[in-house]
């Protein structure tokens, strides 16, 4: 179990009068420590991750970002109710849980004489009848990143099990921005 203290920590209780505490505090650290406690090895790249990058779609720019246990609820749940599109979506705690089980995030890039970006992001859940919901709440998540409004309009959407995938041509400023925002988000406190 792990606890967010305001003072920007995470206690984690390994064991009954055994709590350790990360700071600064990122969900995803304390989940991954508090899986791997007791483990005689360090923990491993998960497989998603690693088939993710291996995918041979011919990519020249691949970029992959496992996802798992690192966005908060609470956090997605005050997003969504700040965004009037968003909070009149329809059932507010189904979206909550499905965005909160973002596991992989995939971005791949291909130029030739064109530029195409597709950005695949893989769930715990099926999307079912949530999945207009969670195409939304994505691309509201696209534009409030600083994405080209007509070019998260123009993107094609598909909708698979698990999966929702984003296909749109980029031009060369489109470009630039998309990894300026992969940039910034190393640096950026997550959501």
């Amino acid at each position: 179990q792990a606890v967010l203290s305001p003072r920007n920590v995470y206690f984690v209780q390994f064991s009954p009068g055994l709590i350790g505490a990360l700071q600064p505090a990122n969900r995803q650290e304390a989940s991954h420590w508090l899986q791997s406690a007791g483990q005689s090895r360090v923990p491993s790249i998960r497989t998603e991750l690693v088939d993710a990058l291996s995918d041979s779609d011919n990519a020249q720019v691949v970029v992959a970002v496992d996802l798992k246990d690192m966005l908060n609820p609470r956090h997605i749940r005050n997003w969504i109710m700040g965004t009037p599109k968003l909070r009149k979506a329809g059932d507010v705690d189904a979206l909550v849980t499905l965005l909160a089980g973002l596991k992989l995030a995939r971005l791949s890039v291909h130029v030739d004489d064109t530029i195409f970006a597709r950005l695949r992001l893989d769930f715990d859940a099926p999307l079912g009848k949530s999945a207009p919901h969670v195409e939304q709440a994505v691309a509201q998540w696209l534009d409030d990143a600083g994405a080209r409004p007509q070019v998260v309009a123009s993107a094609k959407v598909q909708v698979s099990g698990h999966t929702v995938t984003f296909e749109t041509p980029l031009d060369e400023v489109g470009l630039r921005r998309l990894f300026s925002q992969i940039g910034r988000a190393s640096c950026r406190e997550r959501v």
